[in-house]
């Protein structure tokens, strides 16, 4: 029997939960995510791993075409280096990763196919001007009402990637107490712009 939608989430979550730190002393994307004094204030609950690696994960079954995109994405990753950063604030959950693999596009195919899969949509957003020349795609997940329930960022640069999320958890879970229509377009836009530009002025 194949898993449910819920499952499949599940299972890519404990494959990311469970990267041990790397004991590579060369992995390139080391140290480029986000610091707390790069987020916004106010900010709690903040988690930095400057050093790490993702673990060799793969999604046995699962409903397509959601299955195939998130098997083909795990193996794009698999042991490869990373820096990444959460947070909260308010009812914003907010995630930026640095992956030193350009798997980008990869990436979003797999958001692409699953986001549907939890009764959103999604659909690329516009690209303001400084980064519609660069290979980057943003994604709008919108609940079933038309509410915008996160911004995902993903962009390569050079031979590395970055991943930036800013997700409200109230609309993503369909909380009767959510009270805000959407998540902060200039706060996501802010951060995802100084992800990027953090990680040229590395390279």
């Amino acid at each position: 029997m194949r898993r449910s939608a819920v499952a499949l989430v599940l299972t890519i979550a404990i494959a990311v939960a469970g990267c041990a730190p790397s004991q590579k002393s060369s992995n390139p994307a080391r140290d480029l995510s986000l610091t707390e004094s790069e987020l916004p204030a106010g900010v709690r609950n903040v988690m930095r791993t400057p050093d790490t690696s993702w673990g060799r994960s793969e999604v046995l079954e699962g409903s397509e075409p959601c299955f195939t995109a998130t098997r083909n994405y795990e193996r794009a990753r698999d042991t490869v280096g990373l820096s990444t950063v959460s947070a909260a604030l308010d009812q914003t959950v907010l995630r930026f990763e640095v992956t030193a693999a350009p798997i980008s596009s990869t990436y979003v195919l797999s958001r692409f196919a699953c986001i549907a899969e939890g009764g959103k949509s999604a659909r690329a957003a516009w690209l303001p001007d400084d980064l519609l020349r660069r290979p980057a795609t943003v994604i709008e997940v919108r609940t079933p009402t038309g509410r915008l329930a996160a911004l995902e960022g993903y962009i390569d640069i050079g031979e590395l990637s970055v991943a930036a999320t800013s997700q409200n958890f109230k609309l993503v879970t369909n909380a009767p107490d959510a009270t805000q229509d959407e998540v902060d377009r200039d706060q996501f836009w802010q951060l995802f712009r100084a992800q990027i530009a953090k990680v040229e002025r590395a390279r």
